[in-house]
């Protein structure tokens, strides 16, 4: 395994919101929402390999069991109304969601959370086009969107439905409209930390624990940790990334070889082939495939952990699942190394 870089103390402030960012649920709205927010106490590295609590299918079944009598009899709340569409949408039943949120919208046209979840719904659905609309829409009503992200998800939606329904099209720029190659020569010179790349860590990881399964937003965090030296989670991010499927694998692999090279103290640029390129490539990922399955069986366990509360009768909130789930979250195990020169870049 690469050497585990120490980090520099310009890190910290960007570190520290990494690691205790709340977390958010796929931009979806229902009242679990916040309490779940402030019960996820997540690293870094749990972020990026996402290790980090959700619920499972178990515990929206107990919900919609409990709220849909009352749906078919036009009984629900508003907030339970919602709730039950949420627990739809999450176990994939999308045509009785949109039943609820139609509804939902005809009574109350400019109701955020309301077109919010529509645009969730969509997105979950590969339908970019409408999600796009609908969340739009919610964003003039509200401009702060989802847990403060602005219009980030919104961008999120709109590169998706430019390059990730279009295959064969490799996009040049990340979903911020930013371009890879001028990003690729930010990070390699040191910087400072900036009030703008902390800002830009707390969208990030905002982003990711709503969308956890967006190819380019690893990316994008990836070339943020590399700019402060984390080569570790940056080598981790794009790896994701690549496991994701991005439609643009070259700009990734150009990142990946860089660091290896960073990693053996020399130069790099892509016509400079080091010998073995490939093998450390491959070993790379390797790495990273053997963590993401711990990382995804600590996920399973905790979902099968609050199954069983579930099934109790109770309606478990995460610290009282971790508090039964016996797998503990992986970590990586590394061994103290020499210190050597490295590459710094121009």
């Amino acid at each position: 395994m690469a050497p585990m870089i120490k980090q520099r103390n310009k890190l910290a402030p960007v570190v520290a919101f990494l690691a205790c960012a709340g977390i958010a649920t796929a931009c979806l709205w229902d009242r679990d929402t916040i309490t779940d927010e402030l019960q996820t106490r997540a690293t870094q590295y749990d972020l990026v390999m996402g290790q980090f609590p959700s619920h499972g299918e178990a515990y929206y079944l107990k919900r919609i069991e409990k709220l849909e009598p009352g749906a078919n009899k036009d009984a629900l709340l508003w907030s339970e109304s919602n709730d039950l569409a949420v627990a739809y949408i999450r176990t994939k039943q999308f045509n009785k969601a949109v039943v609820i949120l139609s509804r939902n919208l005809k009574a109350k046209p400019k109701d955020y959370h309301t077109l919010s979840n529509l645009g969730v719904l969509y997105k979950k659905q590969g339908d970019y086009g409408n999600a796009v609309d609908y969340m739009r829409n919610a964003l003039k009503i509200k401009p702060e969107g989802h847990m403060g992200l602005g219009d980030w998800y919104l961008k999120r939606l709109e590169w998706s439905m430019r390059y990730e329904t279009n295959p064969g099209v490799k996009p040049e720029v990340n979903f911020l409209g930013e371009k890879y190659a001028e990003t690729y020569l930010k990070y390699l010179a040191v910087s400072k930390t900036s009030d703008a790349d902390v800002k830009r860590a707390q969208y990030l990881t905002k982003l990711i624990k709503n969308d956890r399964h967006f190819a380019d937003g690893y990316l994008v965090m990836g070339d943020l940790l590399w700019k402060f030296s984390h080569l570790n989670l940056a080598m981790r991010c794009y790896q994701h990334a690549l496991h994701l499927g991005h439609p643009n694998p070259d700009v990734l692999i150009q990142r990946v070889d860089a660091i290896i090279h960073h990693w053996a103290a020399k130069p790099y640029s892509p016509e400079r082939k080091m010998v073995g390129i490939e093998k450390r490539r491959a070993e790379q990922k390797k790495i990273f495939l053997t963590e993401l399955k711990q990382t995804d069986k600590w996920l399973s366990d905790f979902h099968a952990a609050e199954a069983r509360l579930v099934a109790q009768g109770k309606t478990p909130t995460f610290d009282q699942t971790a508090a039964q789930n016996k797998t503990k979250r992986f970590r990586p195990i590394t061994k103290p190394t020499a210190k050597r020169k490295t590459y710094r870049g121009r």
